[in-house]
């Protein structure tokens, strides 16, 4: 009997701080991806990186920053920022079929460095200009994009572009958005 009583305080205790936990730390799913979690950091600084380089580029450009701040603005990057997060997922998905976990990070390392050996200077450039750290820039911008260029390389390989992969992808893919203001209709993210 003693027991049973303490597990029924036991048991929501466990509960309630594991989801105080996810709450805190930002690791709550903002999205489902085949079953793959994005989580909430994950969106909110790559939303917080996308940002700041629009507005370096607004700057760059002589545009109106203020175009930025609309609300509609920062709901159409949040929107292509959680886009770009659930093909980065499918794009990694279907690589870690395709080729082996070890042979792939080695691929991606070695586009990696390629990249930041062409400029020296690339740490001061991604402060100003992404707003991250080098080691959040490769992760963030560098990896997926390398893994993106593999991947075409291999669908290239078959005659195939991309473009259409990710459509017929997406399509299939079973997707669900956990925050509210967004959607998914098949083909990407939409705004409600």
């Amino acid at each position: 009997m003693k027991y049973k009583k303490i597990l029924f305080w036991l048991i929501p205790l466990i509960l309630i701080a594991g989801g105080l936990y996810f709450i805190l730390s930002d690791s709550y799913p903002v999205a489902l991806v085949n079953e793959q979690i994005i989580e909430a950091r994950d969106f909110e600084k790559d939303y917080a990186s996308a940002l700041r380089y629009y507005q370096s580029v607004f700057k760059v450009y002589k545009e109106d920053a203020a175009k930025l701040d609309s609300q509609e603005s920062k709901q159409e990057i949040r929107r292509a920022t959680l886009d770009k997060l659930i093909e980065n997922k499918l794009i990694r998905e279907n690589l870690e079929k395709l080729i082996k976990n070890d042979e792939l990070k080695n691929m991606v390392a070695q586009k990696i460095k390629e990249a930041v050996k062409e400029s020296p200077d690339i740490q001061k450039g991604v402060q100003t200009l992404y707003g991250l750290s080098l080691d959040d820039f490769k992760q963030r911008i560098l990896a997926p994009q390398a893994e993106r260029e593999i991947l075409e390389g291999r669908l290239y390989l078959d005659g195939k572009k991309i473009d259409e992969w990710l459509k017929q992808e997406k399509s299939k893919a079973k997707v669900i958005i956990l925050i509210s203001g967004f959607g998914w209709d098949g083909e990407g993210v939409i705004i409600k």
